[in-house]
């Protein structure tokens, strides 16, 4: 109303250009897939710091698994047996679920709060479209 304000579509090229110089309009960038990226940077920080409190043998466990190798072959490279190679992975879920909390799970999976609202408008019109049909 102050005339502070403007409508742009969400066609309209942004101004900037990729690295490969396509250009994107304001609906590409907002159906984009990936998580807001400060949430992926409090989640590093916050892994950061937890890994910073085990011990090395916790680390190694975690560094296999992250890196896909077989339990037994971290348990014959530390000279532990492989129950205690499980041990130490359950031991390590109890400090995730301890330090991150008990709702992580859920939280990693969740689509973030922008791309739930994008999603039900979308729906919504698809719905009144359909009925108008």
């Amino acid at each position: 109303m102050t005339g502070r304000s403007t409508t742009t579509s969400f066609d309209e090229p942004l101004h900037e250009e990729s690295e490969l110089g396509e250009e994107f309009t304001v609906n590409d960038v907002l159906s984009l897939d990936d998580e807001d990226p400060g949430q992926k940077a409090a989640r590093k920080m916050d892994w950061e710091t937890f890994l910073a409190g085990l011990n090395t043998r916790e680390k190694s466990v975690v560094e296999s698994l992250l890196a896909g190798r077989n339990m037994s072959e971290l348990a014959r490279n530390l000279g532990l047996d492989r129950s205690t190679i499980q041990y130490f992975k359950n031991r390590l879920a109890d400090k995730i679920l301890d330090y991150m909390g008990h709702d992580i799970l859920l939280e990693i999976r969740k689509m973030p709060g922008w791309k739930n609202n994008l999603n039900a408008s979308r729906e919504r019109l698809a719905c009144r479209c359909e009925r108008q049909h």
